[in-house]
């Protein structure tokens, strides 16, 4: 337990030490009497400035306030309660809120140190050079696990940091930098089964950034840190507490002229099965025909708890992480097959066998003339996960609705064997893709049972609603009399169509009679003159209850 003191009625605020006491206390690096509580012969004060407030409810709004903000690393802080009772008095107020501000601020700052770093790619290209002055484009892109990672920490990434720097420990530009643009990466396996199950979400930031730098002969290095790493990280030693460095070069001018990084293809799948053997295409491609080689290799740390964005970065050499033994850099996964890059096509391949999620760092190198130019370095992590986890999601088909009479192709997706269930009106429940014919109205769901090729076991489920055809119904005949009972011939609509046009012809052909509106209709006229009793023939267009455009021809008899 420990303990605050204060001198009755005086007021002080809190100094620079007492800043650093409520840090240390907080981050649980002291928990002892501060040392005027060790000098009897003088009134011991407190490092809160309202001597007046109950110490006991200090320390439950601290209490309160850090355990709600640090809530989200699943870190709650306990604070043991102070039996020392004095009232709060109005006159305080002003400094107590002071104070709650001060560790509001502190709370603040250790969530934006949470955990939530993923990976990185850092490139650049060349745009052009005048009068000894190179043009590059730099563009990090930064990966952040949105499921695990902390929210305000992932929020705080904007805006980053980066450094230039040349032949010194000076960097030649520092900029704050937003990013462009935010996207999900899409949840990708090598398991078996798919990523069903399997709960993953990774955000891809990207950063760009134009600089204007002058011919050298030792080249340059644009660096970006940051704190901190996944915490979920299998291979890296407390990656919680440790950050990123992530930075490229630009050779120097006696190296190259000029130099466009090379470019990863694609992004590695995120989820991989225990004892399942994979294969993945790394490689990049190079804008200036630079021969490529690939290696797995080293992460680097920077940034830390204690300072989570450097500012500026700092420069290179930088440190490489720490992994857990008995793995290294060169081995930074357990697998019963060890995993390995071609290096000369790029091609990642491995069986884990063990679970866990691994940070794993990949070198594409670029020569020219023979000569060792440039690295780009890939950060990525792999989630490896047990067979269980995958689970199977072939898919049926989308939902349908029809009418009576029609017939849907139904087509599930790729596998080994199928099972439909019902067989209702299918002309086939072992296929593919069997059709169905519907004379009869209702709502029909069917489930595909349906087995992989790699042996998987899942299912789906498709649903059919026939509904009866909308239409408009035209009275076989009419009577004219003027007695005010079916003295017109008009179409009527039946289950919510609209009518497009109404038309009335003679024996002969000719038009006689042509309306849009369903209220109107025809009276056995034509130009004013009453026609004969006999058979006459229609025509109407109308627009079905969901807008298709339908037809209906047919006659109707004249009765006076």
């Amino acid at each position: 337990m420990f303990f605050f003191y204060y001198k009755e009625n005086e007021k002080i605020g809190p100094s620079i030490a007492d800043y650093t006491l409520i840090y240390n206390i907080l981050t649980k690096k002291q928990f002892k009497k501060p040392e005027s509580a060790l000098n009897k012969t003088n009134t011991l004060k407190t490092i809160f400035p309202c001597p007046k407030i109950s110490l006991r409810f200090y320390v439950f709004i601290i209490g309160v306030i850090v355990t709600f903000i640090k809530y989200a690393n699943t870190i709650i802080v306990f604070f043991p309660l102070i039996f020392l009772k004095t009232p709060l008095m109005p006159k305080n107020i002003p400094n107590f809120l002071r104070t709650l501000l001060l560790l509001c601020g502190i709370c603040s700052y250790f969530s934006a140190s949470a955990t939530h770093l993923a990976g990185s790619d850092f490139t650049y290209i060349f745009i052009d050079s005048s009068g000894g002055t190179y043009h590059y484009r730099v563009t990090l892109n930064l990966y952040e696990d949105c499921l695990g990672g902390d929210p305000v920490a992932i929020t705080q990434d904007n805006p980053a940091y980066f450094a230039v720097y040349g032949s010194s420990y000076t960097p030649v530009h520092v900029d704050s930098v937003n990013f462009t643009s935010s996207v999900a990466v899409p949840t990708t396996s090598m398991g078996p089964c798919g990523t069903g199950g399997v709960a993953l979400c990774l955000l891809k930031k990207t950063f760009v950034k134009d600089y204007y730098l002058p011919a050298s002969s030792t080249g340059y290095t644009v660096v970006y840190q940051r704190c901190c790493k996944n915490y979920a990280l299998t291979n890296v030693a407390d990656p919680g507490s440790y950050g990123s460095t992530y930075y490229c070069t630009i050779p120097p001018i006696g190296t190259a002229h000029y130099n466009n990084s090379a470019v990863f293809t694609t992004y590695p799948p995120l989820v991989l099965g225990l004892h399942s053997a994979f294969v993945i295409d790394h490689s990049a491609t190079d804008a200036d025909g630079d021969s490529l080689s690939y290696a797995i290799c080293t992460a680097y740390d920077g940034a830390s708890s204690g300072d989570i964005k450097p500012w500026p970065p700092t420069h290179p050499p930088y440190s490489p992480v720490a992994y857990v033994s008995p793995l290294t850099s060169a081995n930074p996964m357990s697998c019963s097959v060890a995993l390995s890059i071609d290096p000369v096509t790029g091609v990642l391949s491995g069986t884990p066998n063990v679970l866990g999620r691994y940070l794993i760092a990949i070198c594409c190198h670029e020569w020219r003339g023979g000569v060792m130019i440039n690295t780009t370095r890939r950060e990525f992590e792999f989630s490896v996960q047990p067979l269980s986890a995958f689970i199977y999601h072939p898919f049926a088909g989308n939902d349908t609705i029809i009418y009576v009479g029609d017939t849907v192709q139904f087509s599930a997706s790729h596998g080994s064997s199928y099972l439909w269930s019902p067989g209702t009106y299918l002309t086939s429940t072992t296929t593919f893709d069997p059709v169905g014919h519907f004379p009869d109205p209702g709502v029909f769901p069917y489930v595909l049972l349906e087995t992989s090729d790699s042996g998987c076991i899942g299912y789906d489920t498709v649903i059919v609603t026939v509904l009866e055809e909308s239409e408009m119904v035209v009275p076989n005949g009419f009577t004219p009399n003027g007695d005010g009972r079916n003295d017109v011939l008009k179409p009527v609509p039946v289950k919510n169509c609209t009518l497009v046009n109404f038309k009335v012809y003679n024996r002969k052909g000719e038009l006689l009679y042509t309306a849009t509106s369903p209220n109107d209709g025809w009276d056995g006229t034509y130009r004013g003159v009453k026609q004969e009793i006999g058979t006459y023939f229609f025509e109407v267009f109308y627009l079905d209850n969901y807008g298709k455009l339908r037809s209906k021809t047919g006659s109707a008899t004249l009765v006076r």
